[in-house]
């Protein structure tokens, strides 16, 4: 209920999935002893219990484009892009190119999108490297702020148009990136997250009451 509030509030939401699926947290343990991929990082990304009707999914190795886009049709998904880049990374970034499906209505089209074709230049996985849960959170604020600029911006940039075409705000990605951007630059990106933060902080204040 939380969530849902915090999306109906803030127009965003963010689900753990072992708080949304009581099953995950049993499987949870086994998984990290196992050390390897198991069918719950495929059956995962699926199980959105939203129900949103848009998606952005990205899967380790290409083999599971046709499956998982099978699987969301299956769910009632409209339209929702499936991607795996092809340096092994399960999202879309400009440090290479990526395998796409993309499904609309029933249809599947594949292709390869290639950032450079988006105008974006080309960067390695080092520039995108990350930290802890602090120096993460510093990195989202400071791509949303226009602090930081570059591949980390770009590669969020390149996911968010995803998202936005998936959510039919946008029929074209290339549309979709500006739209990204002009989000960012205008400031309404970083007052979305403080609005996130804020409704969450809420929340987890009255559970402690």
């Amino acid at each position: 209920q939380e969530v849902a509030d915090c999306i109906k509030e803030a127009g965003i939401g963010f689900i753990f999935a072992r708080m949304a699926h009581s099953a995950m947290k049993y499987v949870a343990g086994v998984r990290k002893e196992l050390g390897m991929r198991t069918v719950f990082n495929i059956l995962g990304p699926i199980t959105n219990p939203a129900g949103a009707s848009g998606r952005v999914l990205g899967v380790y190795d290409r083999s599971l484009l046709n499956v998982m886009a099978g699987a969301l049709n299956n769910l009632g998904v409209d339209r929702a892009f499936i991607v795996s880049s092809e340096n092994g990374m399960d999202e879309l970034s400009t440090t290479s190119k990526s395998n796409v499906v993309y499904l609309e209505n029933g249809n599947i089209i594949e292709y390869v999108l290639d950032p450079a074709e988006l105008g974006f230049a080309p960067a390695e996985i080092s520039d995108l490297k990350g930290g802890d849960a602090a120096h993460n959170a510093r990195i989202m604020k400071g791509i949303l702020s226009g602090r930081i600029k570059g591949p980390m911006r770009d590669t969020a940039l390149l996911n968010a148009a995803a998202a936005i075409v998936a959510g039919k705000l946008s029929d074209h990605i290339e549309d979709a990136i500006e739209m990204a951007a002009g989000s960012i630059d205008s400031g309404r990106a970083l007052e979305k997250l403080d609005k996130l933060a804020d409704i969450s902080k809420r929340a987890a204040g009255k559970r402690r009451q």
